[in-house]
């Protein structure tokens, strides 16, 4: 659970971390019908949707992903920038044909 320590504001226990990704969080279009009725309903009838900072979208399967503005790539997509993607590139050897076999 996540709390402001400037106001004390308590996040609802429905939001978890999504698994693979650094800032974008998760939960159940059930629950969140539960907790928030009205945003719910937004995000049913359109699966991305912007409101406040927060950036919402709907999956097939049913579950809600929220990530916040300054953490999405581009600020309007719930998608996150990519992290240290092809890293591994930049140190391989063009050349090599096989791993660990040495002539």
């Amino acid at each position: 659970m996540r709390e402001c320590f400037k106001c004390g504001y308590k996040e609802p226990v429905i939001w978890r971390n999504k698994r693979f990704r650094l800032n974008t969080m998760y939960c159940h279009i059930s629950d969140l019908v539960e907790w928030n009725e009205e945003l719910a309903s937004r995000i049913v009838n359109n699966s991305d949707v912007k409101i406040g900072p927060y950036i919402y979208h709907l999956t097939k399967a049913g579950y809600v992903d929220r990530i916040h503005e300054d953490d999405s790539r581009d600020g309007v997509s719930y998608l996150e920038p990519d992290q240290e993607k092809a890293k591994h590139r930049k140190y391989s050897n063009p050349n090599q044909t096989k791993l660990g076999v040495t002539v």
